[in-house]
């Protein structure tokens, strides 16, 4: 099984910043849709969940308040739900 990512991000080990994503449709589509719900997680290379919390919702941007206090490379997961569907997205996160 691969796993995809959609971007790597670098922060520096004790920052607290947002890290906002567009929601847009792959299909390049002008269809209206509504998050109805978003959070993200954050784990390490085993899978533990280190963090986790709601996300923000501002249309179709997704905010999620993020801190890590150790370097290391760290996975982000921001799940959302559109209608009666459940997308994740997925960032590779190097904390220096």
């Amino acid at each position: 099984m691969s796993i995809s990512y959609v971007d790597t991000l670098e922060i520096d080990a004790g920052e607290k910043i947002h890290i906002i994503s567009t929601v847009k449709p792959t299909c390049d589509s002008e269809e209206p849709f509504t998050i109805r719900e978003a959070k993200y997680q954050i784990a390490d290379s085993k899978g533990t969940i280190l963090d986790e919390g709601d996300c923000e919702i501002r249309d179709h941007d997704l905010d999620a308040f993020v801190s890590m206090d150790i370097p290391g490379t760290f996975f982000l997961r921001l799940s959302y739900k559109i209608a009666d569907e459940t997308w994740v997205d997925k960032f590779r996160l190097k904390v220096g």
